[in-house]
C-alpha cells in the first residue's frame, strides 16, 4: 500500500481513500499540526466504532481496522474531537495541535466484552498492576506505521508521535502497552531518515527534584520497562515535566498537583508531587 496525501487526505492509486467516512464532528478553519496522537477504539468494527462516536460527538482522523484497511475521517488541516481534556508539555487542549489515528480494539475493555487478550502493565499504573488488553493485529500494526511515516513526510510541524495516554494521564489507557514499541520505533527510524524533528524541551517545562531522597513522601520513580521497579531520585535530578495528571471527581475530572515525568527522553519516565518538583 503506497500512501500519499493531497488536499489532506489519503490518496491510493491517485484517489481519495476509500471507504472515506465523512464525519461532522470537525471544526472549520486552517491548523498546523504538531503531533500524531494515537488512540484506541474501545470496540470490535471499525465503522461500528466509527458511528457511535459520531453520536458523543467525537472523531478520529483516520480509523484503522482489524484487516490493516483504514477509514479516512476528515481533512488533517481540520480540528477533530479526538483527545478530550488534554495537556502536553503545558500545553492544554491537544485537539487543537493533534492528528488523532484510532485502531480498532477492545483494548483495556477486552474481559468487559468477554475478548480474547494478554496480561501487560500500563506505563501509568505506578502499582505495577497487570491488566488484560487486547493487542492490536499485526495488519494494524504495519498500517499505523505507514500512516504515521506519510503525516510525518507532508507535515515538516510534526514534533512527536504520542499516545492519548500520554496527554490525558488518569482518564485514558489508549493505546496501552501493545502500541509502545512501535512508537518508539518510529519515532527513532524517522528521526535518522530526516522526516520527523522531535520538539525541543521547553524550558519552561525542565525542572528538579527537590526532594532529599531519604524524606518518607519523596516522589518514587517509576520504570516502566520493568514493572514496579522504585528508586528515590537524588535532589537536583533535572527531569522534563511531559503531562499533569487528571482525577475524576463526580462526573467530570480535574488536575491533580502530580506529574508524569521522564529522563532522558522517554526513555525513562514515571510521575511525581509538584511539591517535590521545582516547576
Amino acid at each position: 500500500m503506497s500512501l500519499q496525501i493531497d488536499g489532506h487526505e489519503f490518496l491510493i492509486g491517485g484517489r481519495v481513500k476509500e471507504p472515506h467516512f465523512e464525519t461532522k464532528n470537525l471544526f472549520s478553519g486552517w491548523r498546523i499540526p504538531r503531533y500524531i496522537i494515537s488512540h484506541y477504539t474501545g470496540g470490535g468494527v471499525g465503522k461500528y466504532s466509527l458511528e457511535s462516536l459520531a453520536e458523543k460527538d467525537l472523531a478520529y482522523h483516520v480509523l484503522i481496522d482489524r484487516d490493516g484497511s483504514f477509514y479516512q475521517c476528515g481533512k488533517f488541516n481540520k480540528v477533530s474531537s479526538h483527545s478530550g481534556l488534554s495537556n502536553w508539555k503545558g500545553r492544554h487542549g491537544m485537539n487543537q495541535l493533534g492528528i488523532g489515528v484510532s485502531m480498532a480494539c477492545y483494548g483495556s475493555s477486552a474481559k468487559k466484552y468477554n475478548k480474547e487478550g494478554v496480561e501487560a502493565v500500563h506505563k501509568n499504573n505506578a502499582e505495577g498492576k497487570a491488566k488484560i488488553f487486547e493487542p492490536f493485529t499485526e495488519e494494524q500494526i504495519q498500517t499505523y506505521k505507514e500512516i504515521c511515516s506519510a503525516l510525518c513526510e507532508e507535515y515538516p510541524s510534526i514534533r512527536n508521535i504520542i499516545g492519548h495516554d500520554d496527554v490525558s494521564v488518569g482518564r485514558r489507557d489508549d493505546p496501552g502497552p501493545f502500541l509502545e514499541s512501535a512508537i518508539e520505533e518510529l519515532r527513532t527510524d524517522l528521526s535518522a531518515a530526516g522526516k520527523l524533528k522531535l520538539e525541543k524541551e521547553r524550558k519552561s517545562f525542565k525542572a528538579r527534584v527537590v526532594a532529599e531522597p531519604g524524606d518518607d513522601d519523596a516522589a518514587v520513580y517509576y520504570d516502566y520497562n520493568r514493572a514496579n521497579v522504585k528508586t528515590r531520585l537524588e535532589k537536583g535530578t533535572q527531569l522534563s515535566v511531559l503531562s499533569q495528571v487528571y482525577k475524576s471527581k463526580g462526573d467530570s475530572y480535574v488536575l491533580i498537583d502530580r506529574y508524569s515525568v521522564s529522563i532522558d527522553g522517554i526513555s525513562l519516565y514515571g510521575f511525581m508531587s509538584g511539591k517535590n518538583l521545582s516547576l
